[in-house]
């Protein structure tokens, strides 16, 4: 994208909106009406949300909303034209796409559309011009023209998709699309895992609890007990590997009070359903552990109806409906 043909649409650079699943990084002025339209389309008709700017950007517009929707997105599309590096944000999004690629293990698929990946790679034909454009410049900083060509160079020897290697663009899309769907599924699954294993153990956990009684043995509490344990490895286990993702780090406020900041996302980290879990969590951990230690000292539970579990399964559906509610929404203005 580019200052000819990019800008974060009203959806995109909204403070609002919602993560893409994939991030496209392109030339305007040489695919947007063709290759980059079709593979947006076919992409969305897959259900794959793509972050696609509609506007045109203006000279001295802020690239951070461009720059932190690329930390958000799960895999990033860099379709390398002719004309690539003659835009210097595009350049500044492949840096920031292998950044986000070292830091956070984003997914990065290069497209050669019509270059050789070798030209890429050595900074020859169009993209020699291009950084004698960039070397002849005194305003331009090298250390940053440094980067791009580091950058440039580490991307052309991706694994990736030449257009020279297919009949016609159809046959490359559609190739693009099944690479793109298997980890957009797999970070789903993940996901997924993780939310109906804690709710799973946090139900066997609350109904062992109900079970349990100083006349039954103390059997059902110590089970009840263990599964609240690992319900609650299970969150810190979930938080621990969406922190690994978005690189949370510690930062103080008036260097006194300090919490967790997602770096990918430049915000405070963890979500409604992330606190719900550990909180429901913590809560049914504390609550087993004290119905066991009554049932062993042979002492009635003044706690007998806990409520957290409830609670806490009430809220993680709430907010996942409203999560779903909202995609559909997104999806529907565009």
């Amino acid at each position: 994208m580019d200052i000819a043909s990019s800008s974060s649409s009203s959806s995109s650079s909204s403070s609002f909106s919602l993560p893409k699943d994939v991030f496209l990084s392109f030339r305007g002025q040489d695919i947007r009406s063709n290759f980059v339209c079709h593979l947006s389309e076919a992409l969305e008709r897959r259900a794959v949300k793509v972050y696609l700017d509609n506007e045109d950007l203006k000279r001295g517009d802020d690239l951070s909303d461009l720059l932190n929707a690329i930390a958000e997105a799960k895999i990033s599309i860099v379709i390398f034209s002719e004309n690539y590096a003659t835009s210097t944000w595009c350049l500044k999004e492949l840096v920031k796409i292998l950044e986000c690629k070292a830091k956070q293990k984003q997914i990065v698929m290069p497209i050669f559309y019509r270059v050789d990946p070798s030209d890429i790679r050595k900074q020859t034909g169009s993209f020699a011009k291009a950084f004698a454009e960039y070397e002849r410049d005194r305003k331009k900083d090298k250390k940053e023209v440094q980067s791009w060509r580091s950058a440039l160079k580490e991307a052309a020897n991706l694994a990736g998709c030449n257009s020279k290697n297919y009949e016609d663009d159809a046959k490359l899309i559609g190739d693009i699309v099944k690479e793109v769907l298997p980890h957009l599924h797999q970070a789903t699954s993940t996901a997924w895992i993780f939310f109906l294993s804690n709710v799973g153990l946090e139900i066997a956990s609350a109904m062992f609890d109900q079970f349990s009684s100083p006349s039954n043995k103390r059997h059902s509490a110590l089970i009840s007990m263990v599964l609240a344990i690992l319900a609650l490895f299970i969150s810190i286990g979930e938080l621990i590997h969406k922190g690994i993702k978005e690189g949370v780090e510690y930062r103080r406020q008036l260097g006194v009070f300090g919490w967790f900041y997602s770096r990918a996302r430049n915000r405070i980290f963890g979500s409604f359903p992330d606190m719900c879990g550990l909180l429901g969590g913590i809560s049914q951990c504390v609550y087993s552990t004290i119905q066991y230690v009554c049932i062993r000292r042979q002492v009635e539970n003044p706690y007998r109806i806990f409520l957290w579990p409830m609670i806490f399964l009430l809220c993680l559906g709430a907010s996942r409906l409203h999560w779903n509610q909202r995609n559909t929404t997104e999806k529907l203005k565009q």
